[in-house]
């Protein structure tokens, strides 16, 4: 049985957290090193993007990785916005 390509397995998230937030780079440190040891070595990839003045965050990561990444990032920034997204062109109708 043929493996699933990593296109196929994997999804691209936006997260979007409000610039007026009170949280500082210490916390978003934290937020990586949380990242780095639930996922055991576990590809993921992270973009951080700045476009009209908003800062986006891209993760991309394998399907069975959504839930556990998604429950660090809502603890650290529970006010974020997660969505799933086709590619980066999603930002640039915004």
């Amino acid at each position: 049985m043929a493996q699933a390509s990593p296109q196929q397995d994997g999804v691209l998230l936006l997260i979007k957290v409000a610039h007026d937030n009170t949280r500082n780079a210490a916390v978003f440190e934290q937020f990586l090193d949380n990242l780095h040891g639930v996922l055991g070595g576990r590809r993921f990839a992270l973009e951080v993007v700045s476009l009209h003045q908003h800062i986006y965050l891209f993760v991309w990561c394998r399907k069975n990785q959504v839930e556990l990444l998604q429950g660090q990032v809502y603890a650290e920034y529970p006010d974020c916005e997660i969505e799933f997204v086709k590619d980066y062109s999603a930002i640039g109708s915004r």
